[in-house]
């Protein structure tokens, strides 16, 4: 009779509803999980690349110093051992046209 059939249609109504609810909030569910996986594949990405890049900007600037100080290092070496050379020489130094014995 009709009032069946009204009741079978409602209950298909809220049935397909029902399925149409849980397919788009699964739809969401997995937009969202997909789109923050991708956020978080992003920021580890990012901040591996920044890690690296100072690590490495670290590592240029103790060897741009290292090298800086051996340098420097060699060259007072070099002027103390001229200046200890020509203080200890035994040759008389000029000074104008005055011999320094």
């Amino acid at each position: 009779d009709i009032e069946d059939l009204e009741r079978d249609l409602l209950f298909d109504n809220r049935e397909s509803r029902e399925m149409r609810e849980s397919s788009n909030r699964e739809s969401r569910e997995m937009r969202e999980s997909s789109s923050r996986e991708s956020r978080e594949m992003r920021e580890s990405s990012n901040r591996e690349s920044r890690e690296m890049r100072e690590s490495s900007n670290r590592e240029s600037r103790e060897m741009r110093e290292s090298s800086s100080r051996e340098s420097r290092e060699m060259r007072e070496s070099s002027n103390r051992e001229s200046r200890e050379m020509r203080e200890s020489s035994s040759v008389p130094r000029i000074a104008g046209n005055a011999r320094i014995i």
